[in-house]
């Protein structure tokens, strides 16, 4: 038997939230992914993820992230993937950009200068490195 399904509005559940003390992480396949959803703004600092591949949904507003290869911009609709171990820097043109994340749960994370200030982000356990 299955548990209830529920409907979940993105909207919704970044309500009176600040960016980057938003990120709502909805867990699937017992735990091995995770979508996470956020309001962005500004630039988050240049980090990678060693254990998989990063997707990018811009879901409202404009940003664009910037890696070591090049820079890809993303509005409303677009989407993208980050392949594991590519530095990037992903940052909002407009404020409170909203964004769905999709990865590994266990996906890890290099900051290249681990002394930079995270605006309040705080990375989920399961997730560091």
């Amino acid at each position: 038997m299955h548990d209830q399904l529920e409907s979940i509005n993105l909207e919704d559940l970044l309500r009176n939230k600040k960016p980057r003390e938003n990120f709502n992480i909805i867990k699937l396949d017992e735990g091995k992914y995770a979508v996470r959803v956020a309001k962005i703004h500004g630039r988050f600092p240049w980090h990678s993820h060693p254990h998989g591949d990063e997707g990018w949904l811009v879901w409202d507003g404009h940003m664009s992230i910037t890696t070591e290869g090049g820079d890809i911009e993303l509005k409303k609709g677009d989407f993208t993937v980050i392949p594991n171990g590519l530095l990037h820097s992903p940052i909002a043109h407009i404020d409170n950009t909203i964004v769905v994340i999709f990865n590994l749960t266990q996906l890890g994370m290099n900051l290249m200068n681990k002394d930079v200030d995270l605006g309040g982000f705080e990375l989920p356990t399961e997730s560091q490195s």
